[in-house]
């Protein structure tokens, strides 16, 4: 049985824009692959291709078909062939789509009238928003602290906010909404710069390389795109963002040669293993410490729910 989550398909990752982020951002790598692979392999790389755009489109996942249409434009600057083929397609299988099954498209349209006119429901993205704007205006330069969206966002709800006030909200589903709710305006403004810098450098360094390196580079620019257009009306999770901070260490490769690292110096360099080595086991006890937590919160939910309280806000203070 395939897992899903109200009708749509979500694997493992537990909500259908998680899966759908993952694989609109796994396609750039999968085309480059099939460029390289021999001929006697080609089809069955062309056919899991298949498979994966079937499967966005099987997660019902709005931000996840934007992202596939800004992935098909950006790779229709080098393929211009391919984005006019992609858009017969699309438009002969939207036909067909609406003509065998019109109730999962009149489902899909009301789905999207609903989430856009309903005051109050979980779907409804500008209520969040409008929310999200109010806690920036609160706290503008260093923002709640990073992870602390769900803790904050408690503050401007109000009992009027009946669809609120009862829902855990832990994103705006907008990247740079939530970082700035999460870092304030100088987090945003260094995330901001940084990835200026690593879009500059991914295209100086396709400017110079050839073959598989300019195929690789391409792929990576597309992926970071990708996310950043998908993840304005998503909530981020694990899998893009690996695949996201994998292709900025792509195009910031020459920055990550050897010969710069060890410019460094081998004592400031041992310096920053141990920060990071310790900044990672403080996270990996305070995990196990909000785990400890939780376990005891839901051994008195019976017995004594002030107490079960307590301990749940104690791991939530904890949990990284």
């Amino acid at each position: 049985q395939i897992p899903v989550y109200a009708g749509r398909v979500v694997s493992t990752f537990g909500q259908p824009n998680f899966l759908g982020a993952y694989l609109v951002m796994s396609l750039p790598f999968a085309w480059f692959f099939l460029k390289q692979v021999k001929k006697s392999w080609k089809v069955l790389v062309g056919f899991l291709i298949v498979v994966v755009i079937l499967g966005i489109f099987s997660t019902l996942s709005r931000s996840a078909y934007l992202g596939l249409v800004v992935l098909s434009l950006l790779w229709g600057i080098y393929h211009y062939r391919l984005l006019l083929t992609g858009i017969i397609i699309s438009i002969v299988l939207f036909a067909i789509l609406a003509n065998l099954f019109p109730n999962l498209v009149y489902k899909e349209w009301y789905r999207f009238q609903v989430d856009t006119v309903a005051k109050w429901t979980a779907e409804n993205r500008l209520a969040i928003v409008q929310k999200s704007l109010l806690l920036i205006s609160q706290r503008p330069i260093l923002g709640y602290g990073i992870e602390n969206f769900s803790l904050a966002f408690p503050r401007v709800v109000t009992p009027k906010d009946l669809g609120l006030k009862d829902l855990v909200v832990d994103s705006s589903h907008n990247l740079f909404l939530d970082l700035t709710v999460q870092t304030g305006l100088i987090g945003l403004g260094l995330f901001l710069t940084f990835l200026t810098f690593s879009i500059k450098s991914g295209i100086k360094q396709l400017r110079l390389a050839e073959g598989d390196g300019q195929g690789f580079i391409k792929a990576s620019i597309c992926v970071v795109l990708a996310f950043l257009v998908i993840h304005q009306f998503a909530p981020v999770s694990v899998g893009p963002m690996v695949l996201f901070w994998l292709s900025l260490g792509v195009l910031h490769q020459s920055a990550l040669q050897p010969s710069t690292l060890h410019k460094l110096g081998r004592y400031i360099r041992s310096f920053i293993g141990i920060v990071l080595i310790s900044i990672t086991i403080f996270y990996i006890v305070q995990t196990f410490r909000a785990e400890y937590y939780f376990h005891q919160a839901s051994a008195y939910e019976v017995s004594d729910i002030h107490k079960a309280i307590k301990l749940d806000n104690q791991a939530i203070k904890l949990a990284p």
